[in-house]
């Protein structure tokens, strides 16, 4: 396989390799594990991002639900950014798979 190498030079010049092994590795052989059956059986530290995002969406769903049920939570912005703001909180209600 012949492959452009850019040198250091200041010219900006490159050079051609030959004979450059391809880029894909062997295949594994047919008697190599790929995982040892104690780290497939070990499945301690897999239940920590379904609480993570559980944790999320209850915090997004909960800001979405204040922005759109209190009368004062933009009220700090002028009212054409504040219909903006509430319909951007519907829109995340309504995308959240809940």
């Amino acid at each position: 396989m012949k492959v452009r190498n850019p040198t250091a030079s200041k010219h900006g010049r490159s050079e051609d390799l030959e004979d450059v092994p391809a880029a894909r590795p062997a295949p594994p052989e047919a008697d190599t594990e790929v995982l040892p059956a104690a780290e497939v059986r070990d499945l301690r530290g897999r239940q920590l991002p379904v609480v993570y995002i559980s944790v999320l969406a209850i915090l997004v769903i909960s800001a979405a639900l204040y922005g759109l049920v209190a009368d004062d939570a933009y009220r700090l912005v002028s009212p054409l950014t504040r219909e903006t703001r509430r319909a951007q909180d519907a829109v995340t209600l309504a995308s959240m798979p809940v």
